[in-house]
């Protein structure tokens, strides 16, 4: 009885050995016989794609970080940038309109010019100068008289063209300083 177990154990394992030897050429003619070779190399480009577009991906993630990088080095310049600017003193130019010229002879005479508020029309453009009559101005005009100088004034900003002019009256700071401790 131990021959006979012992002769089917060496045919199994002969047997064994012969289908793992023609298991790869069996196993290929399965999968072409059932359509499955295309769908492996399908699977296998499909893979080699995966792959590529990984490493694109990955080149593609170095770039945003480093676009990060410098929009936050930019951001950091930026705010250094309004902090300067914030630290600068405000500064606040008068706008003077001057008629005349300093003549020998002549005076300054000043006034205050404003522009009319009218309702504007729809449709009606009101142009660059609306924000530089949005407060009035101080207009200086040069004449040998106060009244040649409102002559000069008027001739050049007129009511017809939407002006208001009165005198000017300049007000002494020291003056208005002692009237507030008061």
């Amino acid at each position: 009885m131990f021959v006979a177990l012992l002769v089917i154990f060496i045919l199994s394992l002969i047997g064994f050995i012969a289908c793992l030897s023609f298991r790869t050429a069996l196993i290929r003619a399965a999968e072409d016989r059932h359509g499955l070779s295309s769908a492996r190399d399908a699977i296998n480009e499909a893979r080699k794609v995966r792959m590529t577009e990984h490493g694109m991906s990955t080149e593609l993630d170095g770039k945003i970080k480093e676009q990060r990088r410098k929009l936050a080095e930019i951001e950091s310049d930026l705010k250094k940038a309004q902090q300067q600017v914030a630290l600068l003193p405000k500064q606040v130019f008068e706008i003077v309109f001057e008629l005349g010229a300093p003549d020998p002879g002549m005076q300054a005479y000043e006034f205050i010019i404003a522009r009319n508020r009218r309702a504007q029309k729809p449709g009606e453009y009101q142009g660059p100068e609306a924000e530089l009559w949005a407060r009035p101005r101080i207009l200086r005009a040069w004449s040998r008289n106060q009244v040649a100088a409102l002559a000069l004034a008027q001739s050049r900003f007129s009511n017809l063209d939407g002006y208001m002019l009165r005198v000017a009256e300049r007000i002494d700071k020291s003056a208005l300083s002692s009237d507030q401790r008061a």
